[in-house]
């Protein structure tokens, strides 16, 4: 009987180092996926930001006036419901 439990142990323990094998192969695969995404991440980020600044680069008053006028708009609704909601609660 003693041998069995002794076999089952050692079975045991081989289990388990097996298994914490793969958990550290499998965490060492998340890491580099992570790091792959981070990566690719970045680069797009420069990417777009890069584009972007060209294009605020090439045309500067366009840029200006399209800021203006979305400023202009954002003021002229939030003034509309601001209103509104005065209106509402007296």
């Amino acid at each position: 009987m003693e041998q069995t439990n002794a076999t089952a142990s050692r079975d045991q323990t081989g289990d388990v180092a097996s298994a914490a094998g793969h958990l550290k192969s499998s965490w060492e695969k998340g890491k580099e996926a992570v790091e792959d995404v981070k990566r690719s991440a970045t680069e797009s980020w420069n990417d777009l930001t890069g584009t972007f600044d060209g294009y605020v680069k090439s045309r500067p008053k366009t840029v200006a006036l399209g800021a203006l006028g979305a400023g202009l708009v954002l003021g002229f609704l939030t003034g509309t419901l601001a209103g509104r909601s005065r209106k509402a609660s007296s």
